[in-house]
């Protein structure tokens, strides 16, 4: 099997080896690359299509290519893109659009009857009290193409709305709530495996899977089925976050794409089996042997305290010896320098937990968390994650 991903995750890149598989990286000029021993290439994503197909046929040296696969959202439309000059199966250019493009997103789940919140586009002419006027406050002004919370603002006043108000920009109603994610297999448009990730704090913490009543998940898994339906999508795997709110489930969004916050390892572990060999399987026309359900809960919280300059780390061996964490990681040191959190993705180390009983996990990651400490330069210590917010797990 001759695969051409687009983007590099490595763990994508394990599964392929693991199988005997030959995988080739299409990396965007602007990323760092892989490391050495990875057969890949820089190119410009927002580049001609023409010099993708000619990278890709030049690493994969004349072989057919069998699956064309894009491992993170900005890669899904390039895929679609690439499959489609290449003659390659799997999601259609219209389809990848649909789901990366939120405006068309949100038309398609409108047309279909998906209940999403209120939204608009910005344009040049939009003014803010009519946006306040018509989606209320607060509400979320965000780029239609944005995963994992960048450039997302949660506007609470009129000065934040015009701070905020850019044309081609999406805004929202926003919508109070719990929020949860739903990750899916699918294969010829029915889904194959489903699990319901609780955020126990958005954007920083997730536990798999959620402890939910099998009636519930049923619920949400009817509401997945008809998102996934409505934008078309017929192989691959999809990501969906939803709010459970007082007037029942509103869908945000769905990624056509593995989800990130660590959540493939989460499931992998929760369930007992490889979800990256899996992904590799759906986008590659086959079909997975899927478990028949949980067999413990999994879960991560990531640390990252803010900008500056690291002083002190503190609490790691206490936290490492705490009933059910697994691990605690921590990549900084007195003296580095952390940047901005300006995404999910990024983190500066993460705590894991595994244990029988959801709130044996969400016990153990929240005492953990407290007992890790990152002190910055010059200001006073702080907690290794600012104060909750409203973005999601990946």
């Amino acid at each position: 099997m001759n695969l051409v991903m687009i983007g590099f995750r490595r763990d994508a890149h394990e599964a392929a080896l693991t199988r005997g598989w030959r995988a080739h990286f299409l990396v965007d000029s602007t990323r760092q690359p892989p490391r050495s021993g990875v057969s890949w290439a820089s190119v410009d994503l927002n580049g001609d299509v023409k010099g993708w197909e000619e990278a890709a046929r030049r690493l994969a040296s004349g072989a057919t290519i069998d699956a064309v696969i894009a491992s993170g959202e900005s890669s899904v439309v390039p895929a679609a893109l690439l499959r489609e000059r290449l003659g390659v199966a799997g999601m259609s250019v219209a389809t990848a659009r649909r789901c990366h493009d939120k405006d068309r997103m949100k038309d398609a789940l409108g047309a279909a009857g998906v209940p999403c919140a209120r939204y608009l586009t910005l344009t040049p002419a939009s003014d803010v009290d009519d946006v306040i006027e018509t989606l209320g406050l607060p509400l979320v002004i965000k780029a239609s193409d944005s995963s994992g919370g960048r450039g997302t603002h949660i506007c609470r006043s009129r000065a934040d709305v015009a701070a905020a108000l850019r044309p081609g920009l999406l805004a929202e109603a926003f919508v109070p709530g719990t929020e949860y994610s739903v990750e899916s297999f699918v294969h010829r448009g029915q889904v194959c495996f489903l699990n319901v990730t609780s955020y126990l704090r958005p954007g920083w913490a997730n536990i798999v899977p959620a402890d939910l009543p099998a009636e519930r998940v049923e619920t949400i898994a009817k509401l997945n089925r008809q998102t996934i339906a409505a934008l078309g999508v017929e192989q691959g795997m999809t990501h969906m976050e939803f709010f459970a709110s007082e007037h029942g489930d509103i869908v945000g969004e769905l990624a056509a794409r593995p989800p990130g916050g660590a959540l493939m390892e989460l499931i992998g572990e929760a369930y007992g089996f490889d979800a990256w060999q899996a992904f590799l399987d759906i986008e590659t026309g086959r079909i997975p042997r899927f478990p028949s359900g949980r067999r413990r809960f999994e879960g991560v919280y990531f640390l990252h305290p803010g900008p500056g300059r690291v002083q002190a780390v503190r609490g790691l061996k206490r936290s490492r010896q705490l009933e059910h964490i697994s691990a605690v990681s921590c990549r900084v040191k007195p003296g580095d320098t952390i940047e901005e959190r300006v995404g999910v993705g990024q983190s500066v180390g993460r705590i894991r937990a595994g244990a029988p009983h959801y709130t044996s996990v969400a016990e153990a990651l929240l005492n953990a968390h407290r007992c890790v400490e990152i002190e910055l330069a010059p200001t006073q210590s702080v907690s290794t994650s600012p104060e909750p917010s409203h973005d999601s797990g990946g």
